[in-house]
């Protein structure tokens, strides 16, 4: 068993809060690898006994944290950087695709958030021509799509892709966002292929759809006998 002096002799200091956000103000971009790598963190079993051995013992702190402290760092380095990471949107994409925490999941969401809809277009181009059967992949694109954009117009087509996935998760997860979304004269755009969602052979996915009809265009929800 490791004793308290020899986790100290083994454990390998981590980007401190100060140090990786500094690096980001001065050198911008340049910082972008080590932002990534703190999204590369995991909590393995050294670094939860550390954790736990930090807690316990006031002798030596060791500035360590858990995993989801690092993925936190990092979306506040992107957030810094805004739109000038923009770049990074087809690593982040491969990040989600090779892990399967939930955590480091809604990290790379935040962080795409964070910097905002000039890093959506790597997401447009996947989700319209991929042919990713990896339904996880295809609805958290479609979160981050819905969280991020600002031009609704520009929106409502990959919602109309969505509708027609093979996938009901992902036929799904798009029509609970249109109950959800502010109705205007795009969201109208949309009708279409929400009405052929209404007759879905998935139960679930009918009524979320009768529920988006609805919510969209009472008058149209009306005429298809919803109302």
């Amino acid at each position: 068993m490791i004793g308290a002096m020899g986790f100290i002799a083994i454990y390998e200091p981590e980007e401190s809060e100060p140090r990786i956000l500094k690096e980001v103000a001065e050198t911008g971009t340049n910082a972008v690898p080590k932002l990534l790598k703190l999204l590369k963190s995991r909590d393995s079993a050294l670094r939860k006994k550390l954790i736990a051995l930090n807690q316990k013992q006031s002798l030596i702190k060791l500035d360590i944290h858990s995993a989801s402290d690092d993925y936190d760092l990092a979306n506040r380095g992107f957030r810094s950087l805004g739109t000038n990471a923009a770049f990074v949107a087809p690593e982040l994409i491969r990040l989600f695709l090779a892990t399967g925490s939930g955590k480091s999941r809604e990290a790379l969401h935040d962080i795409f958030v964070s910097i905002g809809p000039a890093a959506l277009e790597t997401l447009y181009s996947a989700f319209t021509n991929e042919s990713s059967t990896n339904h996880e992949l295809r609805c958290w694109e479609l979160a981050v799509l819905w969280d991020t954009e600002t031009n609704y117009e520009k929106l409502m087509p990959i919602f109309v892709t969505a509708l027609k996935d093979t996938d009901a998760n992902v036929r799904a997860w798009a029509a609970l966002d249109l109950i959800q979304m502010k109705t205007n004269g795009s969201s109208k755009l949309v009708l279409p292929a929400l009405l052929i969602a209404t007759t879905d052979t998935n139960q679930e996915v009918s009524k979320l759809a009768i529920r988006a009809l609805e919510h969209i265009d009472t008058n149209a929800a009306t005429r298809a006998g919803f109302k």
